[in-house]
């Protein structure tokens, strides 16, 4: 009866959020994604990079605080928790037809040391990521299982044995449409907010939106 209430839960907000569906921006750098709803934007922040022989990655989700979305500055909450890791700070998103960039002092080792990039402590020193893409979207999510692909047909939805991108709990990804009890979605990659793959996943196998 739980999986049941569940199912008819996650039904109902999807038809609902299908109504009132976003835009879902990508950036020509491959590490920004971003989804603007109802004057509020979401985002997640994500690069690695090889200095002096060892890893860097900074990794960061965000979204606005202010009332509304506003040219060129607009306040930001960024976090990022992990089992080894959390960290939370404020910053600013700016937004012009450039395109956006990012002020923040993120307080994690990898972010603190990071080359110059899309998000800066200091302003000046940020650079910007060029708006390379829009689409509708439901938004940024993150999976709350391991879970597969299904092949969609006439008949309806069918697992996918072997498709070569492993889904597991904690990743992140875009909604982009819904039918019936399934959600299509965009995978992103472990190293950057490159589009990993794509297609349809069960609804309740989405967990909460990073807007949230």
């Amino acid at each position: 009866m739980k999986i049941l209430n569940k199912l008819a839960f996650f039904s109902c907000l999807f038809w609902s959020s299908s109504a009132f569906s976003g835009t879902l921006y990508s950036f020509d750098n491959g590490n920004l994604i971003g989804f603007e709803d109802g004057g509020k934007i979401s985002g997640s922040y994500l690069s690695e990079d090889h200095a002096d022989g060892h890893l860097l990655e900074c990794k960061f989700n965000f979204k606005t605080t202010n009332s509304s979305i506003k040219k060129e500055k607009n306040k930001i909450t960024a976090w990022e928790k992990n089992k080894y890791f959390q960290a939370k700070a404020n910053g600013y998103l700016y937004i012009n037809d450039d395109g956006w960039r990012i002020q923040i002092n993120f307080p994690s080792e990898g972010c603190k040391r990071f080359p110059r990039s899309v998000f800066s402590s200091n302003k000046t020193e940020a650079e910007t990521a060029s708006i390379s893409g829009k689409k509708n979207a439901l938004g940024i999510f993150v999976l709350n299982k391991d879970t597969n692909y299904y092949s969609k047909s006439v008949d309806g939805f069918e697992p996918i044995k072997a498709k070569g991108d492993n889904l597991a709990k904690d990743d992140l990804v875009s909604a982009i449409e819904t039918q019936g009890d399934f959600t299509y979605i965009e995978h992103y990659s472990l190293t950057s907010r490159a589009i990993k793959s794509s297609g349809w996943i069960k609804s309740i196998d989405l967990g909460d939106s990073i807007s949230q």
